[in-house]
């Protein structure tokens, strides 16, 4: 699915969805911020309003009083006051203009807010028409609308009216243009999880790399980290993933590879023996170019890594328990590949270690792995004794460390005293 909204690295790009996509913004302490932006743009002549609800004036004019009025009567602060939310039809559904207020309003009903005063903004500038739906968390007594769980609320009204409002519903996909093409990025704000991270790992499969800690690195380049671990029942290996911040955190719950209904793992086996079957010499040659005219005009990882960038080109660096830089793994978007560094040039790759070296892992970034790798860089090939193993050695490290004895320590507990 093509996504309403992607990070490109000129900025963000839009275009046409190919499904009807609703998204609920990030909200603010206060409604002047909302009302601004679509304001601004009504006086410059891209937007327009097309209906109100419940509002205590009438006409343009009455927008912005109406809801400083409600501002004003809260009986405390409300960290998410503002509500806002995009509503982008695909040209290709049957979903008229007129059918829009009606749409809106079954939504904002459903949602909790049927009686706030809202207002549905037409916005003609981006080449497509779409809607922004404006209003209040705070009701007529200045008491704050819940607004738990309201993405997934609002996922589940909209999956609901498709049949009536004859659109194919979609979710909002983040991501970046590399080549025309959107590479989805993992964004939490999309209210799915599953789907979002299910989404990074089918086009990450879509590339070519031949070990299982390139294909990490790629889905890590969408936004997700993998890991391997052990099914509590079976005692198998199994893989789980977690979403990342935009400072590369874990930003969710672990999500086990029984969610998306295939052998993920089989799935990795199968594209790695299918990579080291096909002839990648181009990809190397154009990958080496571009590798050796960086580091002759860049200074430092930084700049070493942004130059890389601005090519759509990752760079992983991973550092020994000292620290030192032993290894990278190249990926290039534009092709699809992933490379050890090593594969593209032996003196290149020492190249790059020396300059990320040069900087005792200070500035490397997130691309800079550091202590991150110095452990266990998932490895999605191992088996389920060596994973055993791993689970054992991890259970009796608190005996080992703690007493020298090879024994597990045993930590008492404090028992609960019972109410009588």
């Amino acid at each position: 699915m093509a996504g309403g909204h992607g990070h490109g690295a000129g900025g963000q790009d839009h275009t046409a969805p190919e499904y009807m996509i609703v998204e609920i913004h990030r909200s603010g302490p206060a409604m002047a911020g909302t009302l601004r932006y679509n304001m601004d743009k009504v006086r410059r002549g891209v937007a327009s309003v097309l209906c109100t609800a419940n509002m205590d004036m009438r006409g343009i004019d009455g927008i912005v009083p109406t809801f400083e009025i409600r501002e004003r009567g809260m009986l405390r602060d409300i960290r998410h006051l503002s509500f806002q939310m995009s509503v982008n039809p695909s040209p290709d559904d049957s979903i008229t203009e007129c059918d829009i207020p009606h749409f809106v309003a079954e939504l904002m009903n459903g949602l909790g807010y049927g009686r706030q005063p809202w207002v549905v903004f037409r916005h003609d500038d981006i080449g497509r028409t779409h809607y922004h739906v404006v209003s209040i968390r705070a009701d007529e007594n200045g008491r704050k609308i819940p607004d738990y769980f309201e993405k997934r609320k609002c996922d589940r009204l909209v999956e609901g009216l498709a049949g009536r409002y004859r659109y194919t519903k979609g979710i909002p996909v983040s991501g970046r243009k590399v080549c025309g093409q959107t590479v989805p990025v993992f964004d939490q704000g999309t209210g799915n999880v599953i789907g979002a991270i299910s989404r990074c790992i089918e086009h990450s499969l879509s590339y070519r790399f031949t070990t299982e800690r390139q294909f990490s690195e790629i889905l890590r380049a969408h936004g997700v980290r993998v890991q391997e671990g052990l099914d509590r029942r079976s005692m198998d290996a199994r893989l789980s993933f977690q979403g990342l911040d935009a400072s590369g955190k874990p930003c969710t719950a672990s999500v086990s590879d029984a969610h998306f209904g295939y052998d993920v793992y089989g799935r990795i086996l199968e594209r790695m023996r299918h990579s080291m079957e096909q002839d990648l010499s181009a990809e190397r040659h154009g990958l080496r170019v571009l590798l050796a005219e960086t580091l002759r005009s860049s200074a430092g990882p930084a700049e070493v890594t942004a130059a890389l960038g601005r090519h759509h080109v990752d760079v992983a660096v991973y550092r020994d328990s000292t620290g030192t830089p032993r290894g990278a793994t190249l990926i290039d978007h534009r092709s699809m590949c992933a490379f050890r560094c090593s594969e593209v040039s032996r003196t290149l790759a020492s190249s790059l270690l020396a300059s990320f070296s040069a900087c005792g892992g200070g500035e490397g970034g997130a691309h800079d792995r550091g202590l991150e790798a110095r452990g266990h860089v998932p490895d999605c090939g191992e088996g389920a004794s060596d994973s055993l193993k791993s689970w054992l050695a991890a259970v009796l490290y608190t005996g080992q460390a703690g007493n020298g004895t090879g024994q597990q320590e045993i930590i008492p507990r404090k028992r609960k005293k019972r109410k009588r």
